[in-house]
């Protein structure tokens, strides 16, 4: 007995992965859902498999990968022996990417929290110059450390010193 696939019209795709149909038609449009079958009014029938494959394009395309990158993955067609190479390391370069925005993100967010410990801070003293250099608008380097005990942020303090000694701290 052959086992019936459970299908899906766009809109119950759409709101299955909360995606606009417009969308799901565009990436359609460029065929990066492959094996997507229509039925006999032309309506696009999708499998779980093309639910999973539409969920790999979107999942790519939020971390940056560009359109024709994810279409030679997609056209590299996992049932053939000769792409497995490509494709998987196609996924361990992307992986990578996304570690390396992970981390920047992290050291983003860290300093953004930096700043608002910062500006609280002084708002409570009232006095813009309470992490400054006396006579400076450079900030005093005890003020990050000053953060650290406060907050106990950063295992790694001396990555983020490294980022703030290249930022403008006082913008």
């Amino acid at each position: 007995m052959k086992k019936i696939e459970n299908t899906y019209t766009i809109s119950e795709v759409s709101q299955k992965i909360g995606v606009p149909i417009s969308t799901i038609r565009y990436y359609d449009s460029h065929n990066l859902i492959p094996h997507l079958k229509r039925d006999e009014n032309n309506q696009r029938v999708f499998s779980e498999e093309n639910i999973y494959m539409l969920l790999m394009v979107i999942g790519l395309k939020k971390i940056g990968v560009k359109l024709k990158d994810i279409a030679a993955y997609v056209e590299a067609d996992e049932r053939d022996n000769r792409t497995l190479d490509f494709r998987y390391d196609f996924l361990v370069h992307q992986k990578s990417n996304l570690k390396e925005q992970i981390v920047s993100l992290q050291v983003a967010l860290a300093y953004l929290e930096f700043k608002e410990w910062y500006y609280r801070t002084s708002i409570e003293a009232k006095d813009y110059r309470l992490h400054l250099r006396d006579g400076s608008m450079e900030m005093d380097p005890q003020t990050f450390d000053d953060y650290i005990k406060e907050t106990g942020a950063f295992k790694d303090t001396d990555a983020f010193k490294r980022y703030l000694s290249k930022s403008n701290i006082d913008e």
